[in-house]
């Protein structure tokens, strides 16, 4: 087959369907002209049964007020006659009060107290007032003939509340002009027709010749249709004889129908417009499709005919030259066949870049499966070294006490054995604290107190400690210290110097020398601690200041710590604005680190402190507050040694109970005890008479900066950690004492 005739099959083809689917448009087009003039012509027929519907409502409303009249009650119609003039909304309306017979006791259509010409024989028809009282319900009527005036009228009667023996019923007429005025309050176009048909039937109104029809029978096809189903639409002739769709819809208080007519040309001529234009489209698309086919028909067989050139040039080896025929896709074709050697090869280029790219996230996931295991082994060396490092010094504690508790003792002997039992017992507390001070770098819960502090000082200060622990021993310690001030915490200060020596020492060979030297440099100190050492590879350097970290110990020394010392050490002297550095040559080449600080002014000289004398213990009693038996004996036996006289109480019931009885001079009390908080203890202390001064140090586990705040918020004099230092207790006991003497002294409570 040619491609000319393809193209020509093709162009009916799509034609048919196109033939198909524009007649479907049509037809869519006029059903949906229909539908739109259909639904404007029902949303009328709504609008107006909600107006009929609104308005009974309304009365009904209305005479239900009226009926519930306190003028009823005492018979004063002359009073209940002006309450339902003030019902009558429009002059085509009127109300009557109606008794059980039907006769009229009022109306409002004549004055007041005219008696009304309407007796009981020509009462509303149908027994309409006993109905209404017999069901107590409301009741609205269809067309009638009024007695009175001999007009068509529609009226709504209300039952009111019994009176004694008498019932009367609320009556509201309506001359058929008020429902015409409803019928024509919407605004529609001037052909429709409008109508309000009654339960029987007859048009209660009509917006064309109402006069003329009203009271009359609607069109039978339209009562046919009503009776059938309550809303719809149906054709049919109007009574003047007008083709006419007519949509239909029930009122629902009244069951009455609600009616609009349209004339069928008017309806439906916008319809016929469109299904015109949308055929004479239709023609004129058809005629313009099928020259435009015809001339890019031509194009196209001659750009398939360059296509074909260009895939036999390419078959028989040869690099075609794509040619331009203004048909993109033809274009594209012959430009892809041009193409299609290079593609080849960075197809193949690829591939050699996705391989890479494999081998190096294959590199990534063994980096990370090592460093995982690195992490791992840390742990696990970290976790071994913990245990190692708290062993040994209750293995020497235990030893300790085992060779003191077989008696028979020299005083030189116990004492060597006592200084074992203090120095291990430091070194516990040492690593714990290093450990609580790592946790709360990481948690950034470590708070400064900083002061003016002189570093050289502070280098000198940790130098006698560590010769008084006899940590130097086998080694050289040169110190060169210039005095530098610094805005610091003093006590982190030492922590820091302690630290850098204290790991000098560590990894240095017996008979080394370890140097420090203090000195000022552009505004900054500059402390720098050199070692002749086990030195550092370049891997170690890059991660030594991470917790948990430490190269290997030298021979001749044990390896010790736990790898924490100098990740404290770099938080630390980052807390103070500072920076810490560390070089070295290589292994057993030693190392040097290097800590700056910033310079501040020298402070003024301060005035020779003024001490007062200290008070002694001697006739001091104290209350000890210790759960642990252990404890409390011992901590009791060395308050005493000191002097004072100590009172033991095992609880916080015990504890009030025992100052109650005699108020003590101080108060060390544990925080946690067994029946209640010690803060508890502390708050119901100074509750007591006479007790409101006495000092209480509290003692626990706990030394973060919350529990010091919670010490001090119920009254405590002092903070102290767990494992108390004797001295330090000693120290806190005097201080407390003497600060009660003197306010006592100075009229204080």
């Amino acid at each position: 087959m040619r491609i000319r005739l393809f193209i020509g099959l093709m162009v009916a083809a799509i034609m048919l369907p196109l033939v198909f689917a524009s007649a479907f448009a049509v037809k869519k087009i006029w059903h949906e002209q229909q539908a739109a003039a259909f639904g404007s012509l029902q949303k009328t027929v709504d609008a107006v049964a909600l107006l009929v519907d609104a308005d009974l409502q309304a009365s009904i409303s209305a005479l239900y007020a009226l009926g519930n009249s306190e003028h009823l009650q005492t018979d004063n119609f002359e009073e209940f006659y002006e309450q339902a003039k003030a019902v009558n909304r429009t002059p085509d309306t009127w109300v009557a009060l109606l008794r059980e017979d039907g006769s009229q006791i009022l109306n409002t259509a004549v004055p007041y107290p005219a008696a009304p010409a309407v007796s009981a024989a020509n009462s509303p028809p149908n027994g309409i007032v006993a109905t209404v009282l017999a069901t107590q319900k409301p009741f609205i009527s269809d067309v009638f003939v009024g007695p009175r005036t001999g007009r068509h009228l529609i009226s709504v009667y209300v039952p009111t509340k019994a009176v004694g023996a008498k019932k009367y019923v609320v009556a509201q007429g309506f001359a058929l002009t008020h429902w015409k005025n409803i019928a024509t309050q919407l605004t529609v176009p001037a052909d429709w027709i409008v109508a309000v048909v009654d339960r029987k039937g007859q048009l209660v109104a009509r917006s064309h010749k109402s006069e003329e029809f009203v009271g009359k029978p609607a069109r039978p096809e339209l009562l046919a249709a009503a009776a059938q189903k309550n809303e719809g639409m149906v054709r049919t002739l109007t009574v003047e004889g007008i083709d006419s769709y007519v949509a239909f819809d029930s009122a629902r208080l009244t069951d009455w129908t609600i009616a609009v007519a349209a004339p069928v040309a008017l309806m439906d001529a916008p319809g016929l417009r469109a299904v015109m234009m949308a055929n004479a489209g239709f023609i004129i698309a058809t005629l313009i499709s099928g020259i435009l086919a015809f001339l890019f028909g031509r194009r196209f067989i001659a750009a398939i005919h360059s296509a074909s050139t260009a895939a036999v040039s390419l078959g028989r080896g040869q690099t075609p030259k794509p040619a331009r025929t203004s048909i993109v896709e033809v274009d594209a074709l012959n430009q892809s066949l041009a193409d299609a050697g290079a593609l080849l090869e960075k197809e193949r280029q690829a591939l050699g870049a996705a391989e890479l790219e494999r081998e190096r996230l294959l590199q990534v996931e063994r980096l990370a499966h090592d460093m995982a295991e690195k992490e791992n082994r840390a742990k696990d060396n970290f976790l071994a070294m913990l245990g190692h490092e708290l062993r040994n010094p209750l293995a020497a504690i235990s030893g300790a006490v085992s060779v003191l508790t077989r008696g028979d003792k020299s005083p030189l002997e116990a004492s060597r054995y006592l200084g074992i039992i203090r120095r291990q017992n430091n070194h516990l507390v040492h690593i714990i604290d290093d450990l609580l001070d790592v946790s709360r770098l990481i948690a950034g819960k470590i708070v400064l107190e900083k002061h003016a502090v002189d570093l050289a000082e502070c280098v000198h200060n940790c130098v006698d400690g560590l010769k008084a622990a006899q940590r130097l021993s086998g080694h050289t310690l040169n110190v060169t210290a210039q005095p530098v001030w610094i805005n610091a915490d003093p006590v982190r200060v030492e922590q820091i110097i302690i630290n850098l020596i204290g790991n000098a020492l560590k990894f240095s060979v017996t008979g080394t020398t370890i140097t420090v030297d203090l000195h000022a440099d552009s505004g900054q100190a500059v402390l720098r601690v050199q070692d002749q050492g086990t030195g550092m590879t370049p891997e170690l350097l890059a991660e030594v200041f991470e917790p948990f970290v430490q190269g290997p110990a030298p021979a001749d020394a044990s390896h010790s710590g736990m790898g924490i010392g100098l990740a404290l050490v770099k938080q630390l002297i980052e807390l103070h604005g500072g920076m810490v550095t560390v070089a070295s040559a290589g292994r057993n080449l030693g190392s040097t680190f290097t800590c700056r600080f910033p310079i501040i002014a020298a402070p003024a000289a301060a005035n020779a402190s003024e001490f007062g004398h200290r008070m002694t213990a001697t006739s001091s009693t104290l209350l000890y507050v210790e759960d642990n038996a252990d404890a409390r004996a011992v901590m009791s036996e060395m308050l005493r040694l000191s002097g004072y006289e100590v009172r033991e109480a095992a609880s916080g019931a015990q504890a009030l109970a025992a100052v109650r009885l005699q108020r003590p001079d101080a108060i060390v009390l544990d925080i946690g005890l067994p029946d209640m908080n010690g803060f508890d203890v502390a708050r119901q202390i100074r509750r007591l008479p006479d007790c409101s001064d006495v000092p209480i140090i509290t003692l626990t586990g706990y030394g973060q900066a919350r529990d010091k705040d919670a010490a001090a918020q119920v009254g405590c004099n002092a903070h102290l950690v767990k494992p108390v230092d004797p001295d330090e207790l000693m120290r806190t006991l005097e201080s407390v004492l003497a600060g009660r003497l003197a306010g006592r002294q100075a009229g204080r409570p």
